[in-house]
């Protein structure tokens, strides 16, 4: 097997491409829109130089060279979500080209090029259920389209790669890192639910040993990198099939049905002949210098391959919690800024990739807009360290400072969860816990050691967990006597 993608990234600005209409997801159909989006005769479009200042820094971090001389192209196809029958984009002149992306040590994907372009508008197709209620469907089965161009005209990356991948697994690999590096470099927030991150694959297949690529067919409509990995699985064992059946494999775009579990045809593909591409006639060309492209590189941040190979190697954290802190460049600068004010480095990345992750998720918040801050974990930390807090209690506490916010020892008296540490004030309860509990006493006395585990549950209960553990276990001991 044989596979390329196609991966398309809406870019983080504030406003979309060609015009000041706002780049924001979710609001009412057809509300974001101006006669420039819409396409409406007698408009003339005005390039945003934040969406090429994002083109640039997401192709230098890919390793691509930058055209010198790059301009803009019509394409031109009619369909409704285009309103203008042309799709501005890039053709013969992209921005960048050839780059690369390392899956893992040894092993890289070429990036034959990245273009910008505007994003389409949003069909809908819809068809009669039950009753009279319309029910989402497939446009060869629907009975209406709803069309939505709030999303005509927002800036889009599109990432075309070699076809250097062999397994599906690769594809899922190759999309995982690209969305890493895009949510690092804050151009996208590439929320696949939404589209903000999508991908198309052009997979083929060909004898072992044969240079010659088979013929290839693009796959779409995959909405999350699970889907992906099963698109190209899918179509992958339908090629074979229909080869060693006799068959000859169509090149033709093909949709990724989940329901069904498998690719079903679409429509024949178009070649770049078909699309009548020529010089968008109203927009500049676009001209950088070699002194432009190393401002982009002087800027760049450290990238996330290069922040765990140093963590690595100055914290001597396992893999997986590296994956973790480098899964956004807001958790290592967390992370960072936690150890720089005195916190134990492991301690900090075990809870942050454990409880802190798991809170992230059951409460649908994000680290960076929590109420966590770097200096309250750091005084959490130090309240377990110095045993006024018991570990599971300090979950508790991290919950409220994720969620509400705070300070570590404040809320742990708020809830109560300051340990006793002092044998003074812990003396009078071991005593009347040993004088109400002597059958116990007397089988740790007999060599029952089991017994000494009893004891101390009783003592954790009237204290309601506030007696260090440690501490009671060795009072205990001290004031029952060594067993006969």
């Amino acid at each position: 097997m044989v596979i390329g993608l196609e991966v398309h990234v809406e870019l983080h600005t504030e406003t979309k491409l060609f015009c000041a209409c706002p780049n924001r997801f979710g609001a009412e159909p057809n509300t974001l829109v101006c006669p420039v989006c819409l396409g409406l005769p007698g408009t003339l479009p005005s390039l945003n130089k934040k969406a090429i200042d994002l083109h640039l820094r997401a192709a230098r971090a890919l390793g691509c060279k930058i055209q010198s001389f790059s301009k803009f192209d019509r394409k031109n196809y009619f369909y409704p979500d285009i309103p203008k029958n042309f799709q501005t984009s890039q053709y013969d002149l992209p921005l960048a080209y050839k780059g690369w992306l390392e899956l893992s040590p040894g092993r890289v994907i070429g990036i034959t090029r990245i273009h910008l372009e505007e994003d389409t508008g949003k069909s809908t197709h819809l068809a009669v259920g039950k009753g009279t209620n319309l029910e989402p469907s497939r446009l060869g089965r629907s009975d209406r389209t709803h069309l939505d161009y709030n999303r005509a005209g927002v800036p889009l990356l599109e990432i075309v790669s070699e076809p250097d991948m062999r397994l599906a697994e690769e594809a899922y690999q190759y999309v995982d890192k690209l969305r890493e590096l895009m949510l690092w470099l804050g151009i996208s927030d590439c929320r696949m639910e939404q589209g903000s991150l999508r991908c198309d694959a052009n997979v083929s297949l060909r004898p072992r040993g044969q240079a010659e690529l088979g013929v290839k067919t693009e796959i779409k409509n995959m909405n999350s990198l699970r889907s992906i990995r099963e698109a190209i699985e899918s179509e992958r064992t339908r090629q074979i099939q229909v080869l060693e059946s006799g068959g000859v494999i169509v090149q033709e775009t093909r949709g990724w049905d989940e329901s069904s579990n498998s690719t079903i045809s679409m429509r024949s593909k178009e070649e770049a002949q078909d699309y009548r591409y020529f010089p968008e006639p109203d927009l500049p060309s676009l001209v950088f210098s070699e002194q432009n492209v190393q401002q982009v590189d002087a800027e760049l941040p450290e990238l996330p391959a290069a922040r765990r190979e140093r963590y690595g190697k100055q914290f001597g954290l396992d893999q997986v919690t590296l994956e973790y802190l480098t899964a956004e460049a807001y958790y290592g600068d967390f992370f960072e800024q936690t150890v720089a004010l005195g916190a134990d480095a492991g301690e900090v990345a075990k809870w942050m990739s454990n409880t802190v992750s798991r809170l992230s998720n059951e409460c649908g918040i994000e680290l960076k807009a929590s109420k966590l801050t770097p200096i309250s974990l750091k005084e959490l930390l130090k309240l377990i360290d110095s045993g006024e807090v018991g570990a599971k209690s300090g979950q508790r506490v991290l919950e409220v400072l994720f969620t509400e916010g705070g300070e570590a020892g404040t809320v742990t008296d708020r809830l109560g969860l300051r340990q006793m540490s002092s044998s003074d004030s812990l003396k009078p309860i071991l005593i009347s816990v040993i004088e109400s509990n002597q059958p116990i006493v007397q089988q740790f006395k007999e060599g029952k050691e089991k017994a000494l585990n009893v004891l101390v549950g009783k003592v954790m209960k009237e204290t309601r967990g506030a007696a260090n553990p440690g501490l009671t276990k060795t009072m205990l001991e001290e004031l029952i006597g060594a067993p006969n």
